[in-house]
């Protein structure tokens, strides 16, 4: 199964990096969501989809980064779930409005995003944690529970040769109602 969605219903196949104990876990008692300051996509579990390249080997190439120093696999899910759950900013509609929705927030957040940080310090981090505010209260506000985008991760030679940019790399998902994450696998 590949991106094979129509106008109700998002069905598509993912790739969930991880080590092979963790995948176990998620084998025994299914996916946990985990509380990440830094989740770029907002809270949830994040997973490579087929896009600006193939979902599986920049799963592994990031499995192998993330758990070099022990099993590194990939975990192989189909995601089903209904449209309306589904904030896919790979859409010019949905990217739209989801541009909308940042401006209102920013401007009914301002006092509390001005104090979110030293903002005299300039880091690439920081690009990582101030999405995450805004992808976490987009999928709140709408009551969003999946969000699909091209985002910018380095693989092993873009880490080796340090390179940052704006432009993405891979097309992500991050889940966060675990019941759309079904028929889970290893498959590395």
């Amino acid at each position: 199964m590949s991106d094979i969605s129509d106008l109700n219903q998002l069905y598509v196949r993912a790739f969930h990096g991880t080590n092979l104990q963790y995948a176990n876990n998620i084998l025994e008692g299914g996916f946990y969501l985990r509380d990440d300051e830094e989740g770029w996509l907002g809270q949830g579990v994040y997973f490579f989809l087929d896009g600006i390249c193939e979902g599986l080997p920049m799963a592994k190439d990031w499995s192998e980064f993330r758990y070099a120093d022990s099993t590194p696999v990939v975990v192989m899910s189909d995601i089903v779930a209904p449209m309306s759950s589904v904030l896919d900013l790979r859409s010019m509609d949905q990217l739209r409005e989801f541009h909308k929705f940042r401006l209102s927030f920013t401007e009914g957040n301002s006092d509390s995003l001005s104090k979110r940080r030293d903002l005299m310090v300039k880091k690439r981090r920081d690009i990582r944690l101030d999405d995450a505010i805004i992808a976490k209260a987009a999928m709140e506000a709408p009551g969003k529970s999946v969000l699909i985008h091209n985002i910018y991760i380095k693989t092993r030679k873009l880490r080796e040769l340090q390179l940052e940019s704006s432009y993405p790399t891979c097309t992500a998902c991050c889940v966060s109602n675990i019941s759309f994450i079904k028929s889970s696998q290893i498959i590395d």
